[in-house]
């Protein structure tokens, strides 16, 4: 199953193989390559730090200034439980971005009450005074019903 590395143009990550046989044990591989199949970022393999310890089984993967996705193939031969000799592959897709803004340093204050604001009329202008936006003389809202005689003459129930 491929692994993924999120970078900036401006970083590097390093991968190292352990490979394990389908038991959980150890496998040992040879010759392990590091293959960018597609995109700009760069691999170095790093060498061991003991001589007992097979090269290549690390490396970094450096991002370049192209932003985008790109796909690093890593293969070794391993032997299987039969003593066969095998190629294992595998993949890193690299997902490189360009890097963010600093932060703002946003600060929240605590909330504060909203002052009502007077109308530019003022009180008792015009008809039914202020009554606020959208209502009606008789200070009913938009929309609203109102009760009293329907065109037939009777009063709406509630």
């Amino acid at each position: 199953m491929p692994a993924t590395a999120n970078l900036t143009t401006k970083q590097k990550v390093k991968i190292t193989l352990s490979p394990i046989d389908h038991e959980g044990a150890v496998m040992e591989l040879k010759d392990p390559t590091w293959t960018v199949e597609s995109g700009d970022v760069e691999v170095e393999a790093i060498e061991p730090e003991g001589e007992d310890q097979p090269k290549g089984l690390t490396a970094y993967i450096t991002a370049s200034e192209t932003i985008g996705e790109s796909i690093v193939k890593v293969s070794a031969k391993g032997k299987l439980d039969d003593g066969e000799e095998t190629t294992i592959e595998d993949l890193v897709i690299v997902n490189v971005r360009n890097l963010e803004a600093p932060a703002l340093g946003l600060t929240v204050g605590a909330p504060e009450p909203i002052e009502e604001e007077e109308t530019e009329g003022g009180e008792g202008e015009g008809e039914g005074g202020d009554l606020g936006e959208g209502a009606h003389p008789d200070q009913t809202l938009p929309g609203a019903r109102k009760s009293g005689p329907t065109k037939s003459g009777k009063k709406k129930k509630k």
